[in-house]
């Protein structure tokens, strides 16, 4: 998956915000049998948290790219995408979870919503279970095919394109309530279950999947 959505949000942010890795230790790589995790924090200078989470195993044949951006600066969604392929099958997906103050204007919910309309012929793919789901904004992308890899790649670089239109115009907020709306997301990812929540926590153990959900994912430590 290099040069798919991390690498592009990371370019895209990079070009107005200083973007810092941060060392997260024995974190930053967690393997397991034949699946292996590496972890990227990032502090996004005025904006605030990025991770990106990949996933290799069973030589190559699954992969799996998973970014969190969790502003604390700014009135806007969390902004999280899934980049999956098992075999020839991909499934690429983009959440807009809304933890705002108040509703915006309209136009980001509408500009994404025009991306996903382009993509109606391509197989749905819904993925968000659990309380959390509840904030999901309809406008969010979640399709799987075996032949429109690269399609859906371009679809969710769209989707960036606009959140970073839409974090550059939105408003600001306090930065200590902006943490606890992600600390409070986080919380509930963890309470409620995941597939990649699950799996780490039964991999690696409840600290661990603290850690790296609450921590690295959202910027909640």
């Amino acid at each position: 998956m290099d040069g798919g959505v991390s690498s592009y949000l990371i370019d895209k942010l990079s070009s107005k915000h200083a973007v810092n890795r941060i060392d997260i230790g024995s974190d930053a790589t967690l393997k397991k049998g034949l699946l292996r995790f590496n972890v990227e924090r990032y502090d996004v200078e005025d904006i605030g948290n990025l991770c990106v989470l990949s996933m290799r195993g069973f030589w190559g044949f699954v992969k799996m790219e998973t970014v969190v951006l969790a502003s604390v600066t700014k009135e806007v969604p969390l902004f999280n995408t899934d980049s999956i392929s098992f075999g020839k099958q991909t499934v690429q997906i983009v959440e807009l979870y809304d933890t705002r103050s108040a509703p915006g204007d309209g136009s980001l919910e509408s500009a994404c919503q025009a991306v996903k309309d382009k993509d109606a012929d391509i197989e749905d793919y819904s993925g968000s279970t659990g309380e959390y789901a509840a904030k999901l904004m309809p406008c969010s992308y979640g399709k799987k095919s075996k032949k429109a890899a690269a399609r859906m790649t371009e679809s969710a670089k769209k989707y960036v394109d606009l959140f970073a239109k839409e974090l550059e115009n939105a408003p600001c907020h306090d930065v200590a309530a902006g943490r606890a709306k992600n600390a409070e997301f986080a919380d509930s990812l963890l309470n409620n279950g995941g597939p990649a929540v699950n799996k780490i926590r039964k991999m690696f153990g409840d600290e661990t999947a603290k850690r790296i959900i609450r921590d690295h994912m959202y910027g909640a430590d």
